[in-house]
């Protein structure tokens, strides 16, 4: 339709795919040397998984540097109360007042997360299943049945 050759396409794919293959080989010599040396296959996978790790904590620990509350704001997010955030703010040298609105935020978003998780239970009260056929299935999925009492919702 343009005029062009789709080929070049074609050629370009395989270029692209053969520099690629080359840096992947180039990140794995280390790993091809350590077999060749006679370490062990877990030995080699234990390296790379802690060097996929170390990577990680590198990336974070860059965030923490460009934004000191990504700490704080973490420690929020896996469920700490706030008094132990703003405790370790204090600790810090930093204004513990900082991370109020953070715990709000993240309190909305527990909130939310837990109804959307409870939609289904809500469903089966809806139908008409007994509230001890709801708790039952609370408990088959791994849920505390005490979640929905008091919530006879039809």
């Amino acid at each position: 339709r343009d005029g062009l050759d789709p080929s070049a396409m074609d050629q370009a794919h395989r270029d692209y795919a053969i520099v690629k293959e080359k840096e992947r080989s180039d990140q794995l010599t280390k790993y091809h040397k350590m077999l060749k040396v006679g370490l062990p296959m877990s030995s080699v996978q234990q390296a790379l998984v802690r060097d996929e790790l170390g990577k990680e904590e590198e990336r974070v620990k860059e965030e923490d540097r460009s934004n000191p509350l990504n700490k704080y704001h973490r420690m929020l997010k896996v469920g700490l109360p706030l008094s132990a955030v703003q405790n370790a703010l204090v600790r810090d040298g930093l204004d513990p007042s900082a991370m109020d609105q953070a715990h709000r935020d993240y309190a909305i978003v527990k909130e939310k997360e837990r109804s959307d998780q409870l939609t289904k239970y809500h469903k089966m009260l809806k139908v008409g299943l007994p509230m001890s056929a709801v708790q039952n299935a609370l408990k088959r999925d791994g849920l505390d049945p005490s979640a929905m009492d008091g919530d006879h919702r039809t």
